[in-house]
């Protein structure tokens, strides 16, 4: 019999398990909540409510609303990441995919372009002024 000497055609190693998700803390959802400005473009995160199972309630502001068709948390070791999908006209499934940096109050991340099969770095900034106020209560 003959003796496999490597892998076979179209083999490839498995990809690698992600690392486990973990719920965030009432701190850490309540920390999420607000208005978030990405400087570059003037467009906005705005996170009203964090649920228990990492579900958003979420807006996203170009600077007319956006639909929003998937917007959750959670945590990977001790970051807490988001990811921000939009489905609307021109944002076919476009997602962000961003990290909290409490120190800074940031979202940072990539921006996935779907329909330009490109990516950019980005960064949302917590945005505090009468916009925000105007919201309503915190």
């Amino acid at each position: 019999a003959q003796v496999p000497t490597g892998p076979a055609e179209g083999w490839a190693p498995a990809a690698p398990a992600p690392p486990p998700r973990s719920a965030l803390s009432a701190e850490e959802r309540q920390a999420l909540v607000g208005w978030w400005l990405r400087y570059d473009k003037s467009y906005m995160i705005v996170i009203d409510a964090v649920a228990e199972d990492g579900r958003l309630t979420a807006r996203y502001l170009n600077p007319d609303p956006v639909g929003v068709s998937k917007a959750e948390a959670w945590k990977v070791g001790e970051r807490v990441e988001l990811l921000l999908e939009l489905t609307d006209e021109n944002y076919p499934g476009n997602f962000y995919e961003l990290s909290f940096d409490p120190a800074q109050q940031k979202l940072v991340g990539v921006y996935h372009h779907l329909g330009l099969r490109e990516d950019y770095e980005v960064d949302f900034t917590r945005f505090e002024d009468e916009a925000s106020e105007a919201a309503g209560p915190k």
